[in-house]
């Protein structure tokens, strides 16, 4: 019985020493893979391949562009803060929404200039590396004028970049509206014949910018007609209240008419050929009045069925017969610009027809207010005549 004792308590002394002695040996096993999975850890990292970046400068401002992402966002708010790249070795294009709007090298790129504000999106290659970003451009307003000095008669073009609405306030008896061409807008600022010459006021406002301007109305020398006309034309016309009334209820209207579009481009033309007998602006004194009117464009002598071409290419807003003015046409070629022909023998068009230039649209006669076979040509913008040979010898731009 001692024995058997004995030989249990030698026996448990055992598997204690043997357990303690295990212990530390199996924690050094234990801890062994946990060293190394963690330098198989370190390992990965080293040989997993880096997020490359790409240096942006914009203005003095640098930006680091990874080249796994795609939404960052650089302000630009002036021309020179266009970005720009270090390396030189780049292939570029540059989208507007979905439009592609350059492709080049950064060389090339130092020509680019957006046309208008908003989001342009630039993917870069550089070798087998591929980056993207966002240009968000905000810039000011920029107005472009030829001159700030205007003849009577004539018209003053106005240019604004880099706005989204656009409004003019000024004195000359006229507000312009502007319109979106390509690329920016534009308004024209007609100057009656019958403007006192002397400095206006011209206030433009872009947004929150207000832009003053001083214009100068430079005079003009008009020649002075005296005109016999058989008194029963003048009777049956120009001296006729219901001629006159006519004109106001059909004609009046129409001169407020602006497509949003600008149909021309290029000089007009000369509608026909002939001689010129009265000019644009000239006083005229009929049948020994001391009360003046003024002509509102030219007179071309030309045959009685010679054909008529429009001026340029637009929409047709009136054509048909009228007490005062004989057969009359009246085309739209957007922007509130407007071709007039009075006096025809008889109409090739009628309103809502579509001419391009070149087109007939009808005959040279004498009906009207007219003493022989000629045509009277007007050109407007709205209810302002200004001088139609500007418009034929360079355009309205």
């Amino acid at each position: 019985m001692y024995m058997i004792r004995c030989c249990c308590v030698l026996a448990a002394a055992v598997l204690l020493f043997s357990a303690c002695g295990e212990r530390p040996a199996r924690e050094a096993a234990l801890s062994q893979p946990q060293s190394a999975y963690q330098e198989q850890l370190s390992s990965q990292e080293e040989s997993r391949p880096q997020s490359k970046t790409l240096t942006v400068t914009a203005g003095e401002e640098s930006f680091e562009i990874v080249n796994e992402e795609t939404g960052q966002i650089i302000p630009v708010t002036s021309l020179d803060q266009l970005p720009s790249f270090l390396s030189g070795d780049e292939k570029i294009t540059i989208l507007d929404g979905e439009n592609t709007v350059f492709e080049g090298t950064q060389e090339q790129l130092k020509e680019f200039v957006p046309l208008h504000d908003g989001d342009y999106t630039y993917r870069v290659t550089i070798g087998q590396d591929s980056y993207q970003f966002i240009a968000r451009c905000d810039f000011p307003a920029k107005i472009t004028m030829e001159s700030n000095t205007v003849t009577l008669g004539e018209a003053l073009v106005i240019y604004v970049e880099y706005a989204e609405e656009v409004s003019a306030y000024t004195d000359l008896d006229f507000q312009p509206a502007f319109f979106q061409t390509e690329n920016r807008k534009m308004g024209i600022l007609p100057v009656r014949y019958s403007t006192q010459p002397g400095i206006y006021q011209l206030t433009l406002t872009a947004g929150e910018e207000s832009f003053p301007y001083q214009i100068n109305v430079g005079d003009r020398e008009f020649e002075v007609q005296y005109l016999t006309v058989d008194p029963g034309t003048t009777a049956n016309t120009i001296e006729n209240e219901a001629a006159n009334l006519e004109w106001a209820e059909k004609i009046e209207p129409l001169k407020k008419i602006c497509d949003p579009i600008k149909y021309w481009d290029g000089p007009f033309l000369q509608p026909v050929e002939g001689p010129i007998t009265t000019e644009f602006g000239m006083i005229r004194y009929t049948n020994g009045s001391q009360v003046a009117t003024r002509h509102s464009g030219i007179d071309i002598a030309a045959g009685a069925g010679t054909q008529v071409s429009a001026a340029g290419v637009g929409r047709v807003l009136f054509a048909d017969f009228l007490q005062l003015t004989g057969n009359t046409v009246i085309i739209e070629h957007g922007f509130g610009v407007k071709s007039w022909y009075y006096h025809m023998e008889s109409l090739d068009v009628k309103a809502d027809d579509w001419v391009e230039q070149g087109n007939p649209v009808g005959k040279v006669g004498s009906t009207g207010f007219s003493t022989g076979p000629h045509l009277h040509f007007c050109m407007s913008v709205n209810d302002v005549f200004i001088n139609p040979w500007t418009a034929f010898e360079r355009g309205i731009y």
